[in-house]
Order: structure tokens, then sequence, then C-alpha cells
């Protein structure tokens, strides 16, 4: 089991004590915060350990390197990008087992570590550590609220909840599909970019309601090839599939990046996902009715 400690945030709660310091340097009990998440996991069995750093990182990995030779360490240049950014960054070090996640300056005990890697086996989902018994007002101001209903399973979560029952505390098991919903939101994000570029230079084309495909096609993409690979090999065609492969399509985007034709990527790309999507439903659909 491989555990990743996020530490690469600017820490404002802990403002002013983090002007010059990593959130997780602060102290509380005679020890910096960063040393109860690296405890609880080693005490609980946790093997490899690696700490996503960035705002202040050189104070950070400077006295780990005394304290705690062992973990891994891993940059994040944009630490200003949240939590989501610096799991993302950790992708290569946890491979394609589950792993948990916690944050570095929000101390745990091992006990809950354990509690956590004893439901490792249950699902296939990603976990989330609540507290069901939460009511001071320390502990509620600015946490997120979670409603679980009675198989234990969220149906809502945010900080503005009416109803709720337990809150959130940032204590994760993640499995490696997390990272292909990360790839959609940044897939977005670049064509939101390129929808702006063109849109801009010519307002009378159709160029948002083809920026409005791409997304839409490139999450339809992703979620049907995911759902097909469910499918055994000899009924699914994966080369039709492939085609519309998140590597084929950021090719796509640097061509046209290159080539300075923003407006003309925008419609390959709307076209190549939403075509070859309905391609492989219904050429999967019609070999499941002859099987």
């Amino acid at each position: 089991m491989r555990g990743v400690v996020l530490a690469a945030g600017f820490g404002q709660r802990l403002r002013p004590l983090t002007l010059e310091t990593p959130e997780v340097r602060p102290e509380l009990g005679g020890h910096p915060l960063i040393h109860y998440s690296l405890e609880a996991l080693k005490q609980a069995g946790v093997s490899d350990i690696a700490i996503v750093a960035g705002y202040q990182a050189n104070k950070l990995l400077g006295a780990l390197e005394r304290t705690h030779p062992e973990v891994q360490t891993i940059f994040n240049g944009d630490y200003d990008g949240g939590n989501a950014l610096s799991v993302y960054t950790a992708r290569s070090f946890v491979e394609d087992e589950p792993f948990i996640v916690c944050l570095g300056d929000h101390p745990i005990s091992p006990e809950i570590v354990h509690s956590l890697m004893s439901s490792r086996n249950h699902s296939g989902y990603c976990i989330l550590c609540i507290d069901i018994d939460a009511r001071h007002p320390f502990q509620l101001n600015d946490a997120t609220r979670v409603l679980v209903d009675d198989a234990r399973y969220i149906t809502s979560m945010g900080k503005q909840l009416k109803a709720w029952n337990a809150i959130d505390i940032r204590f994760f098991m993640m499995t490696p599909e997390v990272f292909p919903v990360l790839d959609r939101n940044v897939d977005t994000l670049i064509l939101l970019g390129l929808t702006i570029w063109p849109s801009g230079d010519n307002p009378e084309t159709h160029v948002w309601p083809v920026g409005f495909l791409d997304p839409t096609g490139s999450f339809a993409a992703t979620y049907t090839r995911a759902r097909l690979e469910n499918l055994p090999r000899d009924v699914l065609d994966r080369g039709i599939t492939s085609l519309a492969s998140r590597d084929v399509r950021l090719f796509v985007v640097m061509v046209g990046t290159v080539s300075d034709q923003a407006l003309a990527t925008l419609i390959v790309l709307a076209s190549m996902t939403n075509v070859l999507v309905l391609i492989s439903v219904v050429y999967t659909r019609r070999l499941l009715m002859r099987t």
C-alpha cells in the first residue's frame, strides 16, 4: 500500500504562521503537523510514502531529509492549482494500485489508517473518511459537509449543505480510476482555451457551439472507452475507440496549436470524438446482439 501526503499549498487557514514556511511546518505538541500524518501511515503499515511539496518546498524537504529520509518527494510547481493537481502529480508514484491520500496539515491517528486499510477490498470505489460526531463550531467552521445514506454511500457534499450528517476529514482511499477523471478536467480547460482563442477574432462564427461539442465528445470518448473495456475482447473492436483516445486528441491539439488553426482543431476534435463514439457504440451493440 502506498500513501501520498499533500503538502504543496499556501496554508491560507494558518496565516500568519505560514507566510514564510510551508503549511505543514507549524508545530503542534512539539512536532510539525506533517509528523503526525507520516507516523500514522508508517505505524499502520503503509510502506511507500511520497510527499507532494510546492510552496516553500526547500524548507520542507531539508527538514524531511533529516527526520524521514525514507520518504519520497514529488514537486508540484503549480501548487496554487489545488489538491487535485497535487494528486495528479503523484500518478507515476502510485502506479496501478489503490493508494491513500491525506493532507499534511491534518493530524490523523494510526487507528484511522488501519480502519481505512481494512476496507480496501470491500469495493472498487474511492473511500472518504468522515466524522459523524463533529458538532462543535471549531470543527464545523469551513468544513466540507457530507450527506451519507443508509448504505454508507455519499449522496452529496459541500460546505453549504443544509442537510448533512457528517463532515469530510480529508483522508481518502483512492483508486487509479481517479486519474481519467482528472484528465477530463484538464482536457476541458485545454478545449476552453482553444474556444476562447478564435472567438475573439471570429465573433460571427460558430466557435462556441463547436467548443461545446468538444468537451462533450471528449467526455463521451473516455467514458465509452472505460465502459467497453469491461466487455470480452472478442466482442469489442478496440481499434475504433483507440482512434479517439486521449493521446490522439492531444496530438491533434498540438498540431492545431502549432499551425495556428484553433477553430479547425475544434471542428476536427468534435467530429472525431462524437462520430467515433457513436460508431463504436453501434458496432458493439450489434456484436452483443449476435452473441
